[in-house]
């Protein structure tokens, strides 16, 4: 990212870029672009929204919402600050920009799920949902962040990903897979296998569970294990809410346990627990957390090989992306 850039964007928040240190971050998969900027008073952190994304309500929303969470005790996440055209946004060199605080910490429950971390952050994401359950956004935000009853969007996502890849997607996906011989391609061939012999069964679970309706509202969505941060067992951070819209909550408790632990289930179940400790969770919410689980282990590596073809990501250079594969591959259903 050009520095004349970075600079045009810190002086909108008052910051002379002469005064501070400023490192890049590795990038994730979205295409935003994230600046540490070390102050002598503070350290914050400045993300570039990836062009064209998420729409600006969404995100004033999004904002809103941190807010909200945070103004109800939750101090780990991370409240943009505002600038001085009155905004938590500036728009600069055609990305929408945000600077929030430097969350404290490391993000160690990949490395080491110890049961006290484990809990404390099923605790932590607990009282992030029952802040959530209060908060009341303004009529920009409410399609994204409104608290609402109704079927789990997740549950009928999901469906109409396996119509969609049923219908022609996942022949497309072999085709161009049964050219290659790389670790990549043999890893997608082992997805494409096992979601033609799992595909039915974990529809009709979706299915048995779309038209109920459970309570709706602002989840993370995309909380893995690198997402929590970490001081000794006490969660400081919670990061990356760009995917957060209103949703089931079993959707975060599903992705976050299958991410860190997988299918070890005394530990998911001292989790769970955990999480109930200090929200009730319904019998239904219960049940979908385990049935979001198997269908996300069936669908995300598929979803990744779309996204990798599709954005012409060349999986050689970035060893994330074949990590993240062979993680979802050891976890995949056994050869029916």
């Amino acid at each position: 990212m050009s520095p004349n850039v970075l600079a045009r964007v810190l002086s909108e928040y008052g910051i002379d870029v002469r005064r501070c240190r400023l490192t890049g971050v590795t990038p994730g998969f979205s295409g935003a672009v994230v600046h540490r900027v070390e102050l002598p008073e503070r350290t914050m952190a400045l993300r570039g929204w990836p062009r064209d994304d998420l729409p600006p309500t969404r995100l004033h929303g999004l904002h809103a919402f941190l807010r909200h969470v945070f103004d109800a005790g939750l101090e780990v996440v991370a409240v943009p600050t505002t600038a001085s055209n009155g905004d938590t946004l500036v728009h600069v060199a055609g990305r929408a920009w945000q600077l929030e605080p430097w969350m404290p910490g490391a993000p160690e429950l990949l490395e080491r799920p110890t049961p006290a971390r484990v809990a404390a952050a099923a605790q932590c994401l607990a009282t992030c949902h029952e802040a959530a359950g209060a908060f009341v956004p303004d009529h920009h935000g409410h399609e994204w962040f409104g608290v609402r009853t109704g079927p789990p969007p997740a549950v009928v996502e999901r469906i109409r990903r396996i119509e969609v890849l049923q219908a022609g997607q996942l022949q497309r996906l072999s085709e161009r897979l049964a050219v290659e011989q790389t670790r990549f391609a043999e890893l997608g061939r082992l997805f494409v296998e096992r979601f033609r012999q799992n595909a039915a069964t974990v529809r009709r679970e979706l299915e048995s569970l779309a038209r109920e309706r459970v309570r709706l509202l602002p989840c993370w969505r995309d909380l893995h294990g690198e997402h929590v941060l970490y001081e000794g067992d006490r969660v400081t951070g919670l990061l990356d809410a760009s995917a957060c819209r209103v949703e089931s909550v079993a959707v975060d408790l599903a992705r976050l346990l299958g991410d860190v632990l997988g299918d070890d289930s005394s530990a998911r179940d001292a989790a769970v627990a955990a999480y109930t400790a200090v929200r009730r969770l319904t019998v239904v919410e219960r049940e979908l957390v385990d049935v979001l689980d198997r269908s996300a282990v069936l669908l995300m590596g598929l979803t990744w090989l779309d996204r990798c073809y599709s954005r012409g990501w060349a999986i050689d250079t970035d060893p994330r992306v074949l990590s993240r594969l062979e993680r979802i591959a050891g976890r995949l259903p056994p050869r029916s």
